[in-house]
């Protein structure tokens, strides 16, 4: 006896809400840092010398700080390959979807079938979005269980996404019918077209600028390099979560930090 009349997404409301849980959560660990007594400084920090970080201040000026040990935990950003057409306008990373849309898009194309990609893939195909999922590998998911991927591509279609796997983009154009996305699929070419698209390939870990010219730390591929302490090459500078870690998911990372801590 459920009868809805006129039901529609209001995507104002819905990024408004987004934002408002993200300022109350934000603003609680700023709560428990006054409660533990700990210093907040906000500006952008750099690594001089061991022990020795300068902070160019948001409010102007500088500060210079000294700490037996460093922590650094400056995570990750969103990866963009070298394809060409990436920097179209419509063509944005998953930081730039979450900023919000004024009316919901009536087609969407994701590059990526990771856990980024697959978690906006849903909830786009649920606001009546036509979705195209663009995966490289065989499988979604490709850094868990085959099973996984491959179940899980079978809902999403049953949800009306559409799912293309070892599919490798080619390039971007921009088209009279939108975003047009040209890929390579076991040997033949494609095109998909969307309003938009999501580059949602991964993520990088993020230490531009970190440490001075002069202080060059070990790399483990394009990640900072740790040892089993999660200390880097450079003696009491350690590095936890995104900007050291092989996996970059929420809980890989909290669980690094609890070891650590």
């Amino acid at each position: 006896g459920i009868h809805v009349e006129g039901a529609r997404a209001d995507m104002n409301e819905i990024f408004a809400y987004k934002r408002q849980i993200s300022a109350k959560l934000s603003s609680g660990i700023e709560s428990l840092f006054k409660g533990a007594k700990i210093d907040l400084i906000r500006g952008r920090a750099q690594i001089t010398a061991p022990g020795r970080v300068h902070v160019e201040l948001n409010e102007g000026g500088c500060d210079e700080l000294a700490a037996e040990r460093i922590i650094a935990a400056t995570g990750s950003v969103p990866a963009r390959p070298p394809i060409t057409g990436l920097d179209l306008p419509g063509v944005m990373t998953s930081d730039e979807l979450l900023e919000g849309a004024d009316t919901p898009y009536q087609s969407i194309v994701i590059i990526g079938g990771g856990v980024i990609g697959v978690e906006f893939a849903a909830f786009f195909s649920q606001l009546g979005c036509r979705v195209t999922l663009v995966e490289g590998m065989a499988n979604l998911l490709p850094q868990l269980d085959r099973e996984l991927g491959q179940n899980l591509a079978q809902i999403l279609k049953k949800q009306g996404v559409e799912v293309l796997a070892s599919a490798m983009v080619r390039s971007v154009e921009q088209t009279a019918g939108g975003l047009c996305v040209r890929l390579e699929q076991k040997g033949k070419e494609l095109a998909v077209v969307g309003e938009r698209v999501l580059c949602a390939i991964g993520r990088r870990a993020y230490f531009d600028g970190l440490f001075a010219a002069d202080l060059a730390p070990a790399l483990n591929g394009k990640r900072l390099l740790v040892d089993e302490n999660y200390q880097t090459s450079i003696p009491g500078v350690y590095a936890i979560g995104d900007v050291s870690a092989a996996v970059q998911l929420a809980h890989v990372c909290l669980l690094y930090t609890s070891d650590a801590a």
